[in-house]
């Protein structure tokens, strides 16, 4: 099983997200998320984050962005060879990019 963390993201975090419970619906960090989709944080000026997450696998895929601080992405479905950028409006300051998870 492969979770995409972001950057200094902890096994104890991705644990602790995984547990997490959110208006009665259990967060799937722990999901598998295949090797082939990689995904891209950037953090231009002003109040976005971006997250790139691009499929090189040969099937569509099913993903969604983690935030701490703030509510994940809805699940997306990516065509193979395409992707996708989760345009995140920070909510309660600096949020930050847990990473991404199949859904």
């Amino acid at each position: 099983m492969k979770v995409l963390l972001a950057h200094g993201v902890s096994a104890k975090r991705a644990a602790a997200i995984a547990e997490d419970d959110i208006a009665g619906e259990a967060l799937l960090a722990a999901a598998p998320v295949p090797a082939c989709v990689t995904a891209t944080y950037s953090n231009p000026p002003g109040p976005y984050q971006n997250v790139k997450v691009k499929n090189g696998c040969p099937v569509s895929v099913r993903v969604k962005v983690l935030w701490a601080f703030a509510t994940d992405s809805a699940c997306h479905k990516i065509a193979a060879g395409s992707s996708w950028t989760d345009r995140h409006l920070n909510q309660t300051g600096p949020d930050r990019w847990d990473g991404i998870a199949s859904c």
